[in-house]
């Protein structure tokens, strides 16, 4: 079974093996104690970015992978959040675009979402 819940310190250092350069907000997903990904926000130039990185084998926990984004952006604060588009995900821009996000920048594949 996988376990999604707030992401700590500990949680991070797992995944990425070293705390990031930035802080950040976020949850994630857990099986038999392993940390198959990681998503949340991040602060950049003021802006609020939304991110979300698993391991290959991860993937195929589509109904969790919906569920962890759907939690993250339930706990935002912001009104506008930006996410870069990974192009080399065949479902990436759908899935952006099922969550709300709308693209602005084709060229580097940045969308944004805005709540009402």
């Amino acid at each position: 079974m996988i376990e999604l819940r707030q992401a700590t310190q500990r949680d991070i250092e797992d995944y990425y093996g070293r705390l990031p350069l930035c802080t950040m907000r976020g949850v994630v997903a857990v099986k038999d104690g392993e940390v198959l990904g990681v998503g949340g926000t991040y602060r950049y130039r003021g802006d609020t970015i939304v991110f979300c990185e698993m391991k290959d084998h991860a993937k195929k926990y589509r109904k969790y992978i919906l569920k962890a984004a759907k939690m993250v952006l339930e706990n935002l604060r912001e009104k506008r959040v930006f996410a870069i588009c990974d192009a080399e995900q065949p479902t990436a821009k759908q899935f952006l675009e099922h969550l709300g996000f709308f693209c602005i920048d084709e060229v580097k594949n940045i969308y944004v979402r805005e709540a009402d």
